[in-house]
């Protein structure tokens, strides 16, 4: 039996055997960069061995941040905020394309590192240098593919989490980006 969820599924599992905790969820609309969701759902084995318990309107799959070995450096999708990211990992010879992340439904950049000592024990919101808007995350939530709404979606870029086979596959922050953590 096919199931509406399948692709949430998949990828939570696939989380899930990094040691990362997933949660789906329902989001009827965004605001700005807001996504208005309700009932959260953790995705549990009991879930995984039968799909029928995740109700088929839940659109959106979340990885769990806190007490968990990743963080996520969220670049916004705001105008030349990619832009102004991508040249820095060019000046610094890092290609997107050699860490896990994925383009969000605002046009920007989630990017997944392994935590390390440098990491932040607390989430960085509304951070902006050199003309880049960004977010550190290393607790609470954070929105990943395959979410959608509409025509909107999150989508793996270079490297997924299928890639993956164990947390020590997915790199350290690099230490070139330390300035974004810098007050």
């Amino acid at each position: 039996m096919f199931c509406k969820n399948y692709n949430i599924l998949k990828t939570s599992r696939q989380w899930n055997n990094i040691g990362v905790e997933t949660v789906a969820l329902k989001v009827d609309k965004t605001l700005g960069k807001l996504k208005l969701y309700r009932n959260s759902l953790k995705i549990t084995q009991e879930i995984q061995e039968n799909p029928s318990l995740l109700p088929p309107d839940y659109n959106f799959l979340a990885v769990i941040l806190s007490n968990s070995p990743i963080i996520c450096l969220d670049i916004e999708g705001n105008p030349g905020s990619v832009d102004n990211f991508m040249r820095i990992l060019d000046e610094n010879e890092l290609k997107i394309e050699h860490f896990l992340a994925e383009r969000t439904m605002g046009g920007g950049i989630h990017l997944y590192f392994r935590r390390n000592l440098s990491t932040p024990s607390s989430n960085i919101y509304g951070g902006i240098k050199e003309n880049i808007y960004f977010d550190v995350l290393s607790s609470g939530k954070c929105f990943t593919s395959p979410s959608h709404l509409g025509e909107r979606s999150y989508s793996f870029k270079g490297i997924s989490i299928f890639d993956i086979k164990d947390v020590m596959d997915i790199p350290e922050y690099p230490q070139v980006l330390d300035f974004l953590m810098d007050k």
